[in-house]
């Protein structure tokens, strides 16, 4: 069975299924598989980079150029 019809014949199962708790299972499932493909394509950051980044952090804090954590929390709330 080819990728399309093994695609296919999943959505059709899940289609027929009245049960929560495995559409649940399923959701997380996936959603755990999808994030670990996500974390394959991270590299780490060299020394140099992790220096340049606190540099740039502390400058800006010093600069006063940042934003509050409750100003970041009600901003992140409109992301959804």
């Amino acid at each position: 069975m080819d990728l399309a019809s093994r695609k296919l014949a999943l959505i059709q199962t899940l289609l027929s299924l009245e049960d929560n708790h495995i559409i649940d299972s399923i959701e997380k499932l996936l959603n755990q598989k999808l994030a670990g493909q996500q974390n394959k394509d991270v590299k780490p950051m060299n020394l140099e980079q992790f220096h340049k980044d606190i540099r740039q952090s502390v400058e800006d804090s010093e600069n006063d150029n940042g934003m509050e954590a409750n100003e970041l929390l009600a901003e992140i709330k409109n992301w959804k």
